[in-house]
């Protein structure tokens, strides 16, 4: 697993590679820590997540 995500303006990045069954939300943990830590505003999330390469 290795996503990472950052903040310009008004949109949020989620981008990495992931391996694994498990089906993750990342639209909404990133909503919700946002709401956690504070931010009110609205983010446009735009995310890129590929599959991790096996080397």
């Amino acid at each position: 697993m290795a996503v990472e995500c950052s903040i310009k303006n008004n949109k949020l990045f989620i981008y990495g590679e992931a391996t694994t069954k498990a089906k993750i939300n990342y639209t909404e943990i990133a909503k919700e820590i946002l709401k956690d830590i504070g931010y009110t505003n609205k983010f446009k999330i735009i995310k890129e997540i590929s599959k991790q390469s096996p080397t």
